[in-house]
C-alpha cells in the first residue's frame, strides 16, 4: 500500500485527495496547507492529520510519496525536502516558475533516485491520446503546424486563485499547451516570440498579465502558435476553453474540449462537465487517471509518462516566453 501525503489543498489538492482515497493501492496519510482556514476545511472532509508545514508533514508522517499541489511559485522547496528524504513525487504543473529552480529540482530527484511525475494531465485526456495515436500511425503525415488555445474566465484569477497576482497566465495555463506540442509533435523547440496585454486584471487589483500570445519555432522549421488568457466573461458555458489543432502534410486534427457533449439551456446556457465526473460514488476522468497512473508506476517500479526532465523542458520554454514578453524580442532556446 502506497502511503501518500498532499501539500496544497486548493481545487487541485482536493481532487487529488479524492483520487488517492479511492485507489485500492494507496492510502491518504496526511494533508497540508499553509492557510489554516483551508486546512481546517480540508481535514474536516478528508480523514487524517493536517499540517500547516510541509516539513512537519514529511518528518512526522514519512509518506512514501508526496503530491505537491501548492501555488505555482511554491513547488520548489517541498520537492527538495521530499527528495532529500527519498519520497516519490507528483508535482502539479508548472514544474517550477524559474529555470534555476527546475534544474535544482531535477538534480535533487536524480540524486535521490526517486520517481517524479509532472501533472501534465492532458497526456491522459482521451482526445489527446487518440490524436497522438493518429499522428504516430502517420495518418496526418509530418506535422507542419500546431495551434493551441487555452483560456479561462475571469473567475479564475479574481475569485478561484487567491495567489493569481503572484503568478501569470503564462505559468498557470501555457505549460499545458507547450507540453502538448512537445508530446504530440515530437519536436525540439529552438526559439520563441511572445507578446502580452496587462489592463483588465490590474484595474481589478490583480497585478498580472491578462493574456499572452506566443509563437514557438522548432528545429525542423515548423511552428506552434499559442494563445492564453484568463479574462473571458463568466457568462461562457464553461470555466475554460481548450482547443488544439494539428496540421500535417496529409491531414489535420481539430480538438475541442470545451464542448463536453451536453448543452443545458435554462436561466443560463452551460456545458455541464463530463470530462471529470462522479460515477457510482467514484470520481472519474483524466486527472484521476493521471493519479492512478502515478500510483501504478510506484507499485510496478516503472517510470511515469511525464517526467521531471520533461517538466524542466517545459519550464525552459515558458520562461523564454516570459523573457520574450518582457524584452520584446525573439528568444533562442539552448
Amino acid at each position: 500500500m502506497i502511503r501518500i501525503g498532499i501539500v496544497g489543498m486548493g481545487t487541485r489538492g482536493r481532487l487529488f485527495a479524492r483520487a488517492v482515497a479511492q485507489n485500492h493501492d494507496a492510502t491518504l496519510v496526511a494533508i497540508g496547507d499553509a492557510n489554516p482556514q483551508i486546512l481546517t476545511e480540508a481535514t474536516a472532509r478528508f480523514a487524517g492529520p493536517g499540517y500547516t508545514s510541509y516539513r512537519e508533514l514529511l518528518e512526522q508522517v514519512r509518506p512514501d510519496a508526496l503530491i505537491v499541489a501548492t501555488p505555482d511559485v511554491a513547488h520548489c522547496q517541498p520537492v527538495l525536502e521530499a527528495a532529500q528524504r527519498g519520497v516519490h513525487l507528483l508535482v502539479e504543473k508548472p514544474f517550477a516558475t524559474t529555470v534555476a529552480e527546475a534544474e535544482q529540482m531535477l538534480e535533487a530527484v536524480e540524486r535521490a533516485d526517486i520517481f517524479c511525475q509532472v501533472a501534465f494531465e492532458n497526456r491522459w485526456n482521451p482526445a489527446f491520446i487518440r490524436a497522438r495515436e493518429t499522428i504516430c500511425r502517420g495518418e496526418v503525415g509530418e506535422v507542419e503546424l500546431m495551434n493551441g488555445r487555452l483560456n479561462d474566465t475571469i473567475f479564475v484569477p479574481t475569485r478561484m486563485l487567491y495567489w493569481a497576482a503572484h503568478s501569470t497566465v503564462g505559468w498557470f495555463l501555457l505549460p499545458h499547451l507547450v507540453d502538448l506540442a512537445l508530446w504530440l509533435g515530437d519536436k525540439k523547440a529552438v526559439r520563441c516570440y511572445a507578446t502580452a496585454t496587462k489592463r483588465v486584471l490590474p484595474s481589478l487589483g490583480v497585478d498580472t498579465w491578462d493574456a499572452i500570445q506566443a509563437i514557438l519555432s522548432f528545429d525542423d522549421g515548423t511552428q506552434a502558435v499559442f494563445e492564453t488568457c484568463w479574462i473571458l466573461p463568466t457568462s461562457l458555458p464553461t470555466l475554460f476553453d481548450l482547443k488544439f489543432e494539428i496540421i500535417g502534410q496529409r491531414g489535420a486534427l481539430f480538438i475541442d474540449t470545451q464542448d463536453q457533449m451536453i448543452h443545458q439551456a435554462g436561466q443560463t446556457f452551460t456545458y455541464p462537465g463530463t470530462l471529470v465526473t462522479e460515477v457510482d460514488g467514484r470520481l472519474r476522468g483524466f486527472p484521476v487517471d493521471m493519479v492512478d497512473s502515478f500510483i501504478a508506476c510506484l507499485v510496478e517500479g516503472r517510470q511515469p509518462m511525464a517526467t521531471a526532465h520533461q517538466g524542466l523542458e517545459v519550464t525552459r520554454i515558458v520562461a523564454a516566453v516570459h523573457e520574450s514578453v518582457q524584452e520584446e524580442r525573439v528568444v533562442f532556446l539552448r
